[in-house]
């Protein structure tokens, strides 16, 4: 029996979405603003993390029936999840040591943030959407887990682009601090690249985690709960073979010679990585069925129409990317930093084949439904062309 459209579980859904929706943007927003060789104003930043949190708080006060409290618990949650990000303020110069300034900071800006987000939620009220109930939240969530996932490849493919893979010497520490409260001040050219890449595995990897426990709290489907810890499984895998990958082993040691790095474990990492993606993809996309069987399920299939056309351009542009990486990266000086225009069309290409790969698979799932569906219809109905 399905629950019930307002039962605790399925609420939350929309909270979690937007929360976590929130979170995603600011970590890519801050991690566009930080990339070398040089920083954006600090005001810049710190003014896009407190316009996502209004932005979120916004959308709660448009697109569900909680108005500011629906803001306020967006708010929270996404300002929960920043702590990942601003964590990094709070850190000292040394191991183990605090900023009061930097925590203060922290702080005003969570404490700010949930405000403006709370504010979000009331003007977003005012012109509250017609019917808002009809939004399916667990689909959106999903969403918002494969488009997290989609960024940390992209910032991994920046990683590589930069080759910066060895640039923090261990794991799951940072040069001894805690990951967490590795000073800002100190990341800097393939530092940041790394430290940013390994932060926003640990978003990922919440996402992962959270929506994994609500898809088992409201989905009847049990293969889509399996799925679902599957995801988990892949998302625990992609995270320790991308620490291995750095240290050969498990150490809490911060020196160097006591490292073993593997490209053997690098490879791997890259391969589970693109699986991960695939997989939340699939899920996204079932999660999403009961919104648009009833216009896409038969007939003319404009969604797989949809998916063709993706794939389509999607192969277009891979190939595009890949001819325009061959020329740029055809450096003969092989010792040279690599530039931000091969960097950039470098990790380009490493995205789009993963969204290539997401896309497929997630076709593919589709394809696979539509035969099961059809396998069932009755034969009457599929004569006289009354399927649809």
């Amino acid at each position: 029996m399905s629950l019930p459209p307002n039962s605790p579980p399925r609420r939350a859904a929309d909270i979690l979405a937007l929360g976590f929706g929130a979170a995603a943007a600011i970590a890519a927003t801050l991690f566009l603003f930080g990339l070398p060789p040089g920083r954006a104003p600090s005001w810049a930043p710190l003014g896009c993390l407190l316009g996502w949190m209004a932005a979120g708080g916004w959308a709660a006060g448009r697109w569900t029936d909680r108005g500011w409290k629906g803001g306020l618990l967006v708010g929270c949650l996404a300002a929960a999840l920043n702590l990942v990000l601003l964590g990094s303020l709070a850190g000292g110069a040394k191991p183990n040591d605090l900023s009061r300034q930097g925590l203060a900071l922290a702080g005003a800006l969570t404490i700010a943030g949930v405000a403006l987000a709370a504010a979000g939620g009331a003007r977003g009220s005012r012109r509250r959407a017609m019917r808002p109930a009809s939004i399916d939240w667990t689909g959106v969530f999903a969403l918002v887990a494969a488009a997290a996932t989609f960024c940390l490849l992209a910032i991994g493919g920046a990683v590589t682009s930069a080759n910066a893979g060895l640039a923090v010497v261990d794991w799951p520490n940072t040069f001894g601090h805690n990951m967490f409260l590795y000073p800002f001040a100190q990341m800097t050219g393939g530092v940041f690249y790394e430290h940013a890449h390994r932060l926003f595995g640990s978003l990922v990897g919440l996402t992962t985690l959270t929506l994994a426990y609500h898809l088992r709290r409201v989905e009847r489907r049990a293969w889509v709960k399996r799925l679902s810890l599957a995801a988990i499984v892949l998302v625990i895998a992609q995270g320790t073979l991308g620490g291995l990958r750095v240290t050969g082993r498990f150490t809490l040691s911060a020196s160097p010679r006591d490292m073993a790095p593997s490209l053997v474990l690098a490879a791997a990492h890259g391969i589970v990585g693109q699986v991960f993606f695939a997989t939340l993809a699939v899920i996204a996309l079932l999660a999403l069925t009961v919104a648009v069987r009833a216009w896409a399920l038969y007939g003319d299939q404009p969604i797989v129409q949809r998916f063709g056309k993706a794939l389509i351009a999607l192969t277009a542009a891979q190939l595009l990317l890949g001819i325009g990486a061959l020329i740029v990266t055809g450096n003969p000086a092989l010792n040279n930093p690599p530039t931000r225009v091969e960097m950039v069309v470098a990790t380009a290409h490493q995205s789009v084949g993963a969204a290539l790969l997401a896309v497929a698979a997630a076709h593919a799932a589709w394809g696979r439904r539509l035969l099961a569906a059809q396998a069932f219809q009755p034969a009457p109905l599929k004569a006289a062309g009354l399927d649809s």
